[in-house]
């Protein structure tokens, strides 16, 4: 069973949501406690169950369960109040009070948070979601469903697998080129991808760069960028590429404002 010191502190906290941590309550998880992944028996069930529970109890008293989705690597957005969020790979949060948790092997976690109109979404980007610009889709259904402001958001980009280490194919790579309106090539000269010599044909894309450029053409100026690689941090992050079965994750809760205690 998991300890409180280890379950409550996340591996990364966001600076531009630390002013308003009253109400906005999120963190981005790694080791040494899954929330997801595979049933194994270096990663069972009953124990990613336990992690949840504990971690829901140590930031709220006002709700049961977590809100966490089917993630298909897609570009649906759920919202809270939604029935059921079968292959969603965001939620924007429009209600409080709704804990909400995705889970990420390598790809890309984001937060999205409007203190105006105290919204916001957690977003699962990894390269087929980027290429189908999902932060993208988020923003909008804050715009459409809560009147928020991308002039007035702050995005988060969370831990994930960085340059160094996401190599992939050709048709990935121009998957990605074509979601912002590049070629493979203006990719490279504008950092979104890096040349390997080695492997001439599995170039090594800049996720995190990606998803802040379609943040950046959403209209939000505040964006943060995590520099931790999911690859790389083995004693901090669980990584697919890697072979580990555990998950990191993402979770977001806004509290109720008009509440008078928490």
């Amino acid at each position: 069973m998991p300890t409180p010191d280890c379950v409550y502190t996340p591996f990364y906290q966001s600076c531009l949501l630390a002013p308003y941590s009253e109400y906005v309550i999120h963190g981005f998880t790694g080791k040494p406690f899954s929330y997801g992944g595979p049933d194994t028996s270096a990663n069972p069930r009953p124990r990613v169950l336990e992690n949840r529970k504990q971690l829901l109890s140590s930031i709220t008293s006002n709700a049961s369960e977590w809100l966490i989705p089917e993630q298909v690597h897609g570009h649906r957005v759920g919202q809270t109040g939604d029935c059921q969020f079968l292959k969603t790979d965001a939620i924007a949060l429009i209600t409080p009070e709704k804990p909400v948790m995705l889970l990420f092997a390598d790809c890309v976690p984001i937060m999205l948070y409007e203190p105006d109109r105290h919204v916001g979404a957690v977003i699962h980007a990894g390269w087929r979601g980027t290429a189908q610009a999902i932060a993208q889709e988020a923003v909008l259904t804050l715009q459409n469903k809560a009147n928020a402001s991308p002039s007035g958001m702050i995005a988060v980009i969370g831990p994930c697998i960085s340059v160094c280490c996401f190599q992939v194919s050709m048709p990935v790579a121009e998957a990605l080129a074509d979601a912002i309106g590049l070629t493979v090539e203006a990719m490279a000269d504008q950092g979104f991808l890096q040349w390997d010599e080695a492997y001439p044909q599995n170039p090594r894309m800049d996720l995190k760069a990606i998803n802040q450029y379609q943040l950046q053409q959403a209209g939000i100026t505040q964006i943060e960028v995590a520099p931790a690689c999911t690859r790389c941090d083995e004693a901090n992050l669980f990584s697919f590429r890697r072979g580990e079965d555990g998950r990191n994750s993402a979770y977001l809760l806004l509290k109720d404002k008009s509440l008078n205690s928490y």
